[in-house]
Formats: C-alpha cells, sequence, structure tokens
C-alpha cells in the first residue's frame, strides 16, 4: 500500500490450516474485511487502522488479480 504506515496492528499469520479451519479459529475478518469493531482479540481491522490514522480519507479498498 505504497508510504502507508500503520502503527500499533495487528495481525496473524497461516503457516498451516487444519482440515475446518474455520470452525477452530477466532478472528473477524481477513486484512481489514470486516466492520470496523474490535476482533476477538479486542484488535481492530486494517482498513480500521488506516481510517483512525488519517492514512486514508475512505475506507474503500480494491484488489487487482492478474
Amino acid at each position: 500500500i505504497q508510504n502507508i504506515v500503520v502503527k500499533n496492528q495487528q495481525f496473524g499469520l497461516s503457516v498451516e490450516e487444519p482440515t475446518c479451519p474455520f470452525y477452530y479459529s477466532n478472528f473477524d475478518g481477513i486484512l481489514g474485511l470486516t466492520n470496523p469493531t474490535p476482533n476477538t482479540q479486542g484488535s481492530y481491522t486494517l482498513l480500521y487502522q488506516m481510517m483512525s490514522q488519517n492514512q486514508i480519507s475512505e475506507p474503500i479498498f480494491s484488489f487487482y488479480f492478474s
């Protein structure tokens, strides 16, 4: 995301996925794609953090798949 720096953002890394990861995992979205409320660990999404730190002016994002 070019020159954007988001301070104090928590994130998780999936190294292995069990047979049913979505039944047993506690997460509220992927890369800021959920509502701007704290997740189960009390942290906010990337998109919300960018808005609250004035890194972006609107909560709009897109993906480019090639």
